[in-house]
């Protein structure tokens, strides 16, 4: 059913202003139909719908609150003694926006000469809004009493439809059915939809709106939905209305049982679930009862506007992102549970994950989600910080894009012990016992150099252990754990000059004597140096340590591309990771 369009003059209007102003109308109308009878040729039945009279309302009608019949429009008709009691009757399409229309029943069935007993609308099936036989959990008439079910979601949804359920008696001495309202409605009109908007969601808080109700046909414009007993549904408090790619100007009308002086929420969200607005309203100052429309007037709305930047990472993107090497804690915009980096180009090859408070401890995906050519672009990352979905969608929303000011325009490393510009490049993890001796471990390279970071157990390095580093990029080689063999290439190499285990002391400079591939060098060109960040020896004190290693000193290493990395001292080895030249 669709609202009249009529011009009127508001009587008495009472406005409550919290984040909108809201015009309460308290129509009480009734909704008159002629005779419903079974047609000779068939069972066609004729339906009118007369303008809402407002003689009997606390305020004149909006000219978008009268009701004429809509496509597809469904009612449920009621006959005691007929096998399949409640028959659904559609709506003629050529009746489609009219006040009056005509109805032929949509089933199979023939109840030629049953008495009809009682009337409803709408019918519904399992899914929504077509129509089939309804369930025991949908509306139907049972022993004179008419059970609605008030959906948690309508799929299907279209513009401006009203739902909010009417119920009529029949008698055989009537000349007219006349549908009394059951329910009340509350009305949302947004002008400025982002194409896509995919629903839309009102809560109500403390008082259920869905769920099973019922009413007696028989006392139509005077009783309500009553809830059904029972606990199951006491908490199904909200209604969402699923309206596909809506977009431009939008209506929803919710339909909602009588509520006192109620406290509402809006929620839009897009087709990828992200809340386009959402807003608060202080509770009413009147109750809502049959027959009422609460209006909020239509307005245009700040898009994604409750979006932040997440400076403190409590979630952050850590991968390769618009043409860059690996970059850790890069920050994303947040709003509740979901958290976006939007706009950003990613190429094939590149790889992500989204990790909490800058820590590898819980980090999604579990392997790295890796860009192909078929999916590389302009991209927005999306995550549920619920679920730990993560979304990778085409740039299409506007959403609110991060302010990359707090990155460095060209992210470098350089080898002189201060380890502070090691905090873009991603921890690697390290193997069930590289935490022994290597507590964690980070990569990066630039077109000379390959660059690693280590946080060491400090009172374990001594100058007699080598720290040694494989690289392999060959599947088909058989990798031995035990001590980095069997890899494309290693380098192997002293960083400690003290003897004794203790406080290490870091070469802080040019290393030349190596091992590479098994073969002694000495023209290495390592450059490495620590960092002792407390004076503790104590088991759990680290010690830091970076070094460089030129590209040129290892015989067949790719110039680009993905291959793994392994580290190990004193034979406690990290296990080989994914790492991207």
């Amino acid at each position: 059913m669709r609202p009249l369009k009529k011009r009127t003059t508001m009587k008495k209007a009472l406005f409550l202003v919290a984040v909108a102003t809201l015009t309460l109308l308290s129509c009480q109308k009734e909704i008159e139909t002629n005779d419903v009878k079974p047609a000779k040729d068939g069972f066609t039945f004729k339906a009118s719908i007369e303008a809402l009279s407002d003689a009997d309302t606390k305020a004149t009608i909006d000219a978008s609150n009268g009701l004429v019949w809509a496509e597809n429009d469904m009612i449920g008709i009621y006959f005691p003694a007929w096998g399949d009691k409640n028959q659904p009757f559609k709506l003629n399409a050529a009746s489609a926006g009219q006040a009056e229309g005509e109805f032929t029943i949509a089933s199979a069935a023939d109840p030629s000469g049953a008495t009809a007993t009682a009337a409803y609308f709408p019918w519904w099936d399992t899914e929504g809004l077509s129509a089939t036989y309804p369930s025991s959990s949908q509306t139907n008439v049972w022993d004179g009493v008419v059970y609605f079910k008030m959906k948690e979601e309508y799929y299907g949804y279209s513009n401006g439809r009203m739902l909010t359920p009417l119920v009529a008696p029949i008698t055989s001495s009537s000349d007219n059915i006349a549908f009394k309202h059951a329910g009340a409605a509350v009305k949302v009109t947004i002008n400025n939809l982002v194409s896509g908007t995919y629903h839309a969601k009102m809560s109500v808080t403390g008082q259920q709106i869905a769920g099973a109700f019922h009413v007696n046909p028989a006392n139509a414009g005077t009783d309500a939905l009553a809830v059904d007993t029972g606990a199951e549904d006491v908490n199904k408090n909200n209604v969402t209305l699923h309206a596909w790619k809506s977009s431009g100007s939008f209506t929803w009308i919710f339909p909602v049982p009588e509520l006192t002086t109620p406290k509402l929420q809006f929620e839009i969200e897009d087709e990828n679930h992200v809340t386009v607005w959402s807003t608060k309203l202080k509770a009413q100052a009147n109750d809502l009862k049959r027959g009422d429309v609460l209006v909020l007037p239509a307005r245009d709305i700040p898009l994604y506007s409750k979006f932040v930047q997440d400076a403190a990472c409590e979630w952050s993107f850590s991968g390769n992102i618009n043409g860059s090497a690996w970059q850790d804690n890069v920050q994303m915009m947040k709003d509740g549970k979901y958290w976006i980096l939007a706009g950003c180009t990613f190429a094939a090859g590149d790889e992500f994950k989204i990790r909490k408070n800058k820590d590898w401890g819980e980090a999604y995906p579990s392997s790295n989600w890796a860009f192909n050519a078929g999916n590389a672009g302009s991209k927005d990352i999306i995550f549920n910080s619920e679920t730990k979905e993560i979304q990778v969608v085409a740039h299409k929303f506007p959403y609110p894009e991060p302010d990359f000011s707090y990155m460095s325009s060209s992210s470098s490393i350089t080898i002189d012990g201060d380890m502070t510009d090691w905090s873009f490049v991603a921890t690697l993890t390290s193997g069930s016992d590289g935490p022994s001796r290597i507590r964690s471990w980070k990569f990066y390279s630039d077109s000379s150099n390959l660059y690693f970071y280590f946080v060491l157990r400090k009172n374990r390095m001594t100058s007699g252990n080598a720290l040694k580093i494989g690289f392999s990029w060959d599947d088909s080689g058989s990798y031995s754990a035990e001590d980095l063999k069997n890899l494309e290439a290693t380098v192997e190499f002293y960083p400690f000059t003290n003897s004794s285990q203790g406080t290490p002391t870091c070469v802080d400079g040019t290393i030349n004597a190596a091992t590479i591939n098994g073969s002694a060098v000495t023209d290495a060109g390592i450059v490495a140096y620590g960092n002792n960040p407390t004076s503790s020896t104590a088991d759990d004190a680290d010690y830091y340590l970076e070094i460089s290693i030129p590209k040129s000193k290892i015989p067949g290493l790719p110039a680009s591309g993905a291959l793994q990395a392994g580290a190990t001292y004193a034979w406690y080895e990290t296990a080989l990771q994914d790492i991207t030249l």
